[in-house]
């Protein structure tokens, strides 16, 4: 056709293929040169990425190298005399080693490099993430491993190996919620009143709760005065004051009335606080201010709240308007709303997993809010707990006891089987994200699993009983008689991720208890004499210090109501360093368990 759109496509490189015969091959291929490409070989060069500075530097010394050698291919075929001058020139070069000769890099040495680099570079372009979090793993394991070589050149990397192993292990049992650390045996018990607890006092009225940094630099404690003040937790001094207000007081920027609970961060930034003025209200651990304030969002009495561990400042709130409530702080807003308790909402905690656990008060449940699958796990307690075998470390068994009579007598009996009922659920504590406890008015710690419908051990009469009077009429209980009724926990505090935990009451004491191995039962381990209603307590390790550290929240009265006044308790915290085990304790303690092993 003479259309010259159906013309025929001449193919490239027909001249050089022409060019390359004897007679024409050198200027074929100067050409070829001359125009930087190479149309008179027959391979064809598949495109290539742009190279860096270094890259371009090896192809532009390659590509010389293959120039020469396809020159003295071409004086090759000359004949005799150019084969003499391409010997003497490879031989020169040997010689010499300053210029590329026959000997040098051909095109395969280039294309292996290239492509090299090449493939490196499309790895990292399509590396998936969790590709490039396993990389950059290795790369910090390889960091660690050689920051173990001091200045005398001693290479500690074997040394080194189990203890980064160790702390990642350590760091993914943390998260998953399985690390254990056997640390009650590791304190030296009984403490010293006098020398190991620092008393702090400023506020007017009970002190209703306490919380710290993890820092352990600062504590905060919570009064029904209203007001919430900063302690210094290394001197216990008062460090500042967030004054109370008058109730119905508007935009009053503090509490109008009794603070009920306190949380802090784990990043320690901010500082979160609720009460009966069903206010919550953020503060600056920095600056002393307050930030924000939730107003109405919970209809009644705030009574417990807790910070997410981590990164995200997730905030959960529970009160006595049945319901729990979610909050990111870091934004100041809202999320959502759970329901599910038949009544007020004693008690909330939580850990690293978006999951949080509390307690119902009186519809005696525990749920376990899985707030990412939308669900919830309900542990029912209650009902009557009859004690086989009191535990006579904890409770000396009351022979006899009084009961009520004809025309206000007393008759009294023995005590055969002792039974309560177990009418609210008060307190709780995490220990990781699997274990739990709870405390309520029967005076019983339970220990809970999440995958276990009943409680795996319970411990009736923890705190034992006390005598409660018969006859109010006067004003002042009657001198004789009166019911056993046992101490209720009015509060609970694990060390996270161990096998110690406290309670607390007002029997005179806080105990502190030990978690057996296999987390299905726990036994007392010690008791630290404190006058009034333990409200509320806190048992943590700082990340600033290696002390163990307990703040307990006393005061007169309990925190959510007036039902008993003891008149010797002072209101204010009390804190407490738990010392470690000295190395001859130890070491006594370590031959007692050889030989209980021999024996056995």
């Amino acid at each position: 056709m003479s259309d010259p759109f159906f013309a025929p496509v001449k193919k490239s490189g027909g001249g050089a293929s022409r060019g390359s015969s004897r007679g024409g091959s050198r200027g074929s291929r100067g050409g070829s040169r001359g125009r930087g490409g190479r149309s008179g070989d027959s391979r064809a060069i598949n495109p290539r990425p742009k190279l860096d500075t270094g890259k371009k530097n090896r192809a532009t010394t390659s590509m010389a190298g293959k120039r020469k050698h396809r020159g003295d291919s071409d004086d090759e075929d000359t004949g005799s005399g150019a084969r003499r001058s391409r010997k003497g020139a490879v031989e020169d070069d040997d010689e010499g080693g300053d210029e590329i000769g026959a000997g040098g890099i051909d095109d395969m040495d280039l294309d292996f490099g290239e492509s090299d680099d090449d493939e490196d570079d499309e790895a990292l372009l399509n590396e998936t993430p969790a590709q490039k979090r396993l990389r950059l793993a290795k790369s910090y394991i390889d960091t660690l491993q050689h920051t173990g070589e001091d200045e005398i050149g001693y290479d500690a990397e074997d040394i080194d190996r189990d203890n980064i192993a160790d702390r990642l292990k350590q760091d993914a049992l943390e998260i998953q919620g399985r690390l254990h650390r056997h640390l009650a045996e590791t304190f030296q018990f009984p403490i010293s009143a006098e020398k190991a607890v620092i008393t702090c006092r400023g506020h007017n009225l009970a002190v209703t709760s306490v919380t710290a940094t993890e820092s352990g630099l600062y504590a905060y404690s919570g009064s029904k005065d209203g007001s919430i003040i900063k302690w210094d937790l290394k001197t216990g001094k008062k460090l500042f004051v967030f004054p109370g207000g008058r109730k119905n007081v508007v935009d009053f920027k503090g509490h109008t009335d009794h603070v009920i609970c306190l949380a802090v961060s784990s990043d320690n930034q901010f500082l979160a606080s609720g009460g009966k003025d069903k206010k919550i209200n953020i503060w600056s651990v920095q600056d002393n201010k307050l930030l924000h304030c939730f107003q109405q969002q919970h209809k009644d009495t705030i009574t417990g709240m807790s910070f997410r561990k981590g990164q995200n400042n997730q905030l959960y709130t529970v009160s006595n308007d049945r319901t729990v409530k979610l909050w990111n702080v870091d934004e100041m807003s809202y999320i959502e709303t759970l329901f599910g308790h038949q009544d007020s909402i004693t008690a909330v905690d939580s850990l690293a997993k978006e999951h949080c656990v509390s307690t119902g008060g009186r519809d005696r449940t525990v749920r376990l809010w899985k707030i990412v699958e939308e669900s919830q796990l309900v542990f029912r307690g209650g009902g009557f707990i009859r004690p086989k075998k009191l535990n006579k470390d904890v409770v000396e068994e009351p022979k006899l006891v009084a009961t009520p009579g004809v025309d206000g007598g007393v008759i009294m009996k023995e005590k055969k089987d002792p039974s309560f009922l177990e009418g609210s659920m008060d307190c709780l504590a995490m220990i990781d994200e699997e274990n739990f406890l709870t405390g309520g008015d029967s005076g019983t710690i339970s220990l809970w699993n999440v995958n276990k419908k009943k409680a795996v051990f319970s411990m009736p009469l923890a705190h034992g009983f006390h005598t409660q009077p018969l006859d109010y009429s006067n004003g002042e209980p009657t001198p004789s008689g009166g019911v056993e009724t046992p101490y209720w926990i009015t509060s609970l505090a694990s060390l996270r991720y161990s096998d110690m935990f406290v309670s607390g009451s007002w029997d005179g004491t806080v105990r502190v208890w030990q978690i057996g191995k296999n987390m299905k039962n726990f036994s007392l381990l010690s008791t630290i004499p404190v006058i009034g209603v333990v409200n509320d307590l806190q048992l943590y390790q700082p990340t600033l210090s290696k002390k163990t550290l307990l703040v307990a929240a006393v005061g007169q009265e309990h925190k959510l109501g007036r039902w008993l006044r003891i008149k010797e308790a002072r209101n204010g915290l009390k804190i407490v360093a738990l010392a470690p085990k000295s190395k001859e304790a130890e070491q006594e303690g370590g031959e007692d368990d050889a030989e209980d092993e021999d024996d056995e």
